[in-house]
């Protein structure tokens, strides 16, 4: 790798799939920044002067405002509205297949985001430089924004995409959480199956620099999993962070923005999240329908036989 080039190691994928426990177990590796979900730096990290993961506001987390001096210098005068409607016009679901597959379309949108470019040139530049990293862990999920990463030249992307079973993915969308909104079996389920079919597209334009990494498997062997992502980075750090086969030691982080687990301290035990196999039979239905061409990709077996057992 170009040494003047940054490695930021991007989570893809559908929400509520792991992928916050993910970014604060590689966050603990030396040379690795979690940087949470950077897609929302503008309007949830800056307008709304968002919670970091350390438990500060963001205008108040030390590393956050010396990043953002860094980057941006009197950042108050950045046009937040502006970059929140560049990011939408390229990173909404509705888009980003024609935006990566039409003939000439990246030129053409490189050049209208080009503003949006360079403000997220200099914040990777300065996330780098104050935490000293190695590589930046950005678990934003979107692919339309892995996609916009891609035309920055000095950004150097890996894909992690990480899959979960979309019945367990619904069901922790009917769940409250705290300053998160809920989604129901129909628009989770679409949702699904729209983020992993165009990331699915995208790999093919990552000249390998792409795995496919299942919750299932991450939560069963962890170790195993976190050893395959530095692979792909090729980093080989003297430890990890797990302190048994299932339990990880977790600091503080200073995520951008993420799901609530993401204030989690101490000793973790990953431990596989079933609950949703007790989810109501039509949401369960509705899932599965909805999803069955991916559920048997994603070897996620037996499809056929539960749509069965659902009606007897």
């Amino acid at each position: 790798m170009n040494e003047n080039r940054i490695k930021v190691l991007y989570i893809a994928g559908m929400s509520r799939s792991g992928s916050t426990i993910l970014g604060n177990i590689l966050g603990e590796i030396d040379g690795f920044f979690n940087a949470g979900e950077l897609i929302d730096i503008w309007d949830r990290g800056l307008a709304s002067d968002g919670k970091c993961g350390c438990g500060m506001k963001i205008s108040k987390c030390e590393v956050w405002r010396t990043v953002l001096d860094k980057a941006f210098g009197n950042h108050s005068q950045i046009d937040i509205q502006k970059m929140v409607n560049l990011r939408d016009s390229a990173c909404h679901a509705r888009y980003v297949p024609w935006l990566m597959l039409k003939t000439g379309a990246k030129s053409k949108l490189k050049a209208r985001l080009n503003v949006y470019l360079r403000n997220l040139e200099n914040l990777y530049q300065a996330i780098q430089s104050i935490t000293n990293s190695r590589i930046i862990v950005d678990s934003s999920k979107n692919i339309g924004y892995a996609h916009i990463l891609t035309m920055i030249p000095m950004i150097e992307l890996y894909v992690v995409h990480l899959i979960r079973d979309p019945r367990a993915t619904a069901y922790s969308w009917l769940r409250k959480k705290e300053g998160w909104w809920r989604k129901n079996p129909l628009d989770s389920s679409v949702l699904w199956n729209v983020r992993n079919i165009v990331t699915e597209i995208f790999r093919k334009k990552l000249a390998g620099n792409y795995i496919r990494l299942y919750y299932e498997d991450f939560i069963a062997k962890p170790q195993i999993a976190v050893k395959s992502i530095l692979e792909l980075v090729q980093e080989n750090p003297v430890r990890l962070p797990f302190v048994t086969e299932q339990d990880v030691e977790l600091g503080f982080n200073h995520t951008i923005f993420g799901n609530p687990n993401r204030l989690q301290r101490g000793i973790v035990k990953l431990r596989l999240d079933d609950e949703w196999k007790r989810m109501k039979k039509l949401d369960w239905f509705i899932v599965s329908i909805l999803s069955w061409p991916l559920l048997v990709l994603y070897g996620y077996s037996g499809i056929i036989r539960s749509l069965r057992n659902i009606f007897r």
